[in-house]
């Protein structure tokens, strides 16, 4: 079989590898500036959606995220 060991991967959300679906262990990490809603349609951009997160020191951009204005994945 195949092995890919887990893998963190700092990208733009317009690397084509980012827009599609891999079956691996890897996160890809898009930094943004600016407001908690530009990195949600950052995000949102993708037709997959499996599953997401956000790194941040501020309570209120995290609840936004996990509002229903914020992550269209099934899981956040």
């Amino acid at each position: 079989g195949n092995y890919v060991a887990p893998t963190l991967i700092e990208a733009e959300n317009h690397y084509s590898i980012v827009q599609e679906e891999t079956f691996a262990p890897i996160l890809y990490i898009i930094r943004y500036k600016g407001s908690v809603e530009q990195a949600i349609a950052i995000q949102n951009d993708v037709r997959q959606g499996l599953s997401s997160a956000i790194f941040t020191q501020n309570l209120s951009e995290a609840e936004t995220f996990l509002s229903f204005a914020g992550s269209d994945c099934g899981i956040a």
